[in-house]
């Protein structure tokens, strides 16, 4: 529709009256004539056919509906898991060369959120706490500086390393990961941390002060 011009008054701060043309347009909605800046744009700079109230109001329909939607979805989910497993069977088996091409793309582009994934999974078999999130792994990360907790070395090749063996119930929590490098957790392994440190030839008080402080801060809640 194209916009039309129609004249308006207002009024200006001395109190009278004056007469401008201003560019107006009708909603397909409303069908009234309204200026052009109570219509929003699209990206392109077209104005949109209904007028901002119109839009809005359709919103709120939309969100409503939309609500009663999930809840049909999320019944008839109960209801037909049979069939959606089935049809899960079926897609994987069908499209599964493709699946394994987009997995191994994303533990490739990933590589700390799959770390996370597997090893909470294995936390979660041994029946241990498993909640550290990749956020705290952001924090954990910045804490130690990208640096080894244990040889202090800088590195790419880094890992989550549990301060208390998984094989010692060691959970998979904020207060039991810290950041290392490969070596010192192949090196560690399962052993107790006091006793294997300071038996290494980069062993630091200074670290190993830090190390704890840092644990402590996260187990009370830091």
């Amino acid at each position: 529709m194209i916009p039309i011009l129609t004249t308006q008054r207002w009024t200006s701060p001395s109190g009278t009256w004056k007469v401008i043309d201003m560019e107006s347009k009708t909603c397909i909605e409303c069908k009234r004539s309204l200026p052009l800046y109570s219509f929003q744009t699209y990206p392109n700079k077209r104005r949109k056919g209904k007028c901002r109230e119109c839009c809005n109001e359709y919103e709120r329909k939309r969100r409503k509906t939309h609500m009663g939607w999930k809840e049909a979805m999320k019944k008839w989910r109960a209801n037909n898991k049979e069939d959606i497993r089935a049809y899960g069977e079926q897609y994987y088996e069908k499209n599964k060369e493709r699946n394994k091409e987009q997995c191994k793309e994303w533990r490739k582009n990933n590589p700390d959120r799959n770390a996370q994934k597997s090893l909470r999974r294995y936390s979660l078999k041994k029946k241990l706490r498993s909640d550290f999130t990749f956020d705290e792994w952001e924090e954990c990360k910045t804490f130690f500086d990208y640096k080894c907790a244990y040889c202090g070395q800088e590195t790419k090749e880094y890992v989550q390393e549990h301060f208390i063996p998984v094989s010692k119930q060691g959970g998979y929590t904020k207060g039991n990961i810290v950041f290392s490098c490969k070596t010192c957790n192949l090196s560690k392994t399962n052993h107790d941390f006091f006793h294997w440190y300071k038996r290494k030839p980069f062993y630091s008080h200074e670290r190993e002060k830090r190390v704890l402080d840092y644990l402590e801060m996260q187990s009370d809640g830091g």
